[in-house]
């Protein structure tokens, strides 16, 4: 009996991370599905903020929250967006500019940790039930 729990748990697990790594790899598309439909980005980026559409880029700041200011100046733009997370690139043409992105790296760090501390807690007081 055992056994069958874990293979289906194993199951389980892998369908988890499977539908984790695809919307993953769908993100890219989202930003750029996300910057031609929202209307406040639709209206307000130039041709020259969507320059990392067209053309070769490299992340100058990583993704960020947008700052309170930020969010109620919308400026940059892309902070009219719901998730209010900003990201500074630069094309190779030399322009620079912001665009929506949809993970902090840091804010999924403590979340990582805080799953990592919630698991460690969970099996220290089923240890302590078991012995």
């Amino acid at each position: 009996f055992a056994i069958a729990v874990l293979a289906g748990l194993s199951f389980l697990i892998i369908i988890l991370e499977s539908s984790q790594l695809k919307s993953n790899s769908e993100e890219f598309t989202d930003i750029h599905v996300l910057h031609d439909t929202h209307p406040v980005l639709k209206e307000k980026l130039k041709d020259k903020d969507k320059c990392w559409t067209k053309e070769k880029f490299e992340v100058i700041e990583a993704c960020e929250v947008c700052s309170e200011e930020e969010v109620n100046n919308i400026v940059p733009v892309v902070c009219a967006v719901e998730k209010n997370y900003k990201e500074k690139v630069r094309c190779y043409s030399g322009s620079e500019a912001y665009r929506a992105c949809t993970k902090v790296e840091r804010i999924e760090e403590r979340k990582f940790w805080m799953f990592e501390l919630v698991c460690f807690l969970i099996g220290g007081v089923s240890a302590s039930v078991v012995f």
